[in-house]
């Protein structure tokens, strides 16, 4: 592969993982300002257009390997925290009073953490390297 497409390769994922970071917070944002469906689906929608080029781009330099590796090793660490930490806060928090006065979290955000965590891995790499 030759230094200009490498260039572009790599310009092209980080480019992607600009805008999934961004895509993340604006669907975060969309539910929790219970935005318009229209506007939940656009930021869905940049969210799985930047995962479909980083998902299909084919990750040959060691650089973009690393930084991939330390945004899924990140994701996995929210999301097993997320998965454990949450229903057992809710759980003793809504067993020590008789009302449920602690709203349910809906099943998208162990999604959004899980986004969230990978991007912050993903860049924190990046800018550290």
């Amino acid at each position: 592969m030759t230094t200009q497409r490498r260039e572009k390769a790599t310009s092209m994922v980080l480019t992607a993982s600009y805008i999934g970071s961004f895509g993340t917070l604006f669907v975060a944002l969309a539910l929790l300002l219970h935005m318009p469906d229209f506007i939940r689906g656009v930021a869905i929608g940049l969210l799985i257009a930047s995962l479909f080029v980083l998902l299909l781009r084919q990750l040959r330099d060691e650089y973009l390997q690393r930084l991939w590796s330390a945004g899924t090793s990140w994701a996995f660490i929210a999301t097993v925290f997320w998965v454990t930490a949450v229903p057992l806060a809710l759980g003793t928090f809504e067993g020590s009073r008789a009302d449920a006065w602690v709203p349910d979290v809906p099943a998208i955000w162990t999604f959004i953490v899980a986004l969230a965590a990978f991007f912050a891995g993903f860049h924190w790499t990046r800018l550290r390297a």
